[in-house]
């Protein structure tokens, strides 16, 4: 696919995604897909790893911590 800002072609390159959310909380997403250009580095995601970008935007680290320690007490 054509960079949409240069001339360059999008790859996919499979890294982890970092971002802040608005409560300014660092979140990772693991192992998602970003098509990334291979002359200019701009970098944008597909319908699919946008939303999980989504869902762990929603369940947020509050969410995420309750899940872990509920798989843990389930797992002991």
């Amino acid at each position: 696919m054509k960079c949409f800002e240069c001339d360059g072609e999008y790859e996919k390159i499979v890294q982890d995604y970092e971002f802040i959310t608005n409560k300014g909380t660092k979140m990772i997403v693991p192992d998602m897909e970003i098509l990334t250009c291979n002359v200019c580095g701009d970098k944008c995601l597909d319908d699919e790893n946008s939303k999980r970008i989504d869902r762990a935007r929603d369940i947020g680290t509050e969410g995420i911590k309750f899940i872990v320690d509920l798989y843990k007490k389930r797992n002991k």
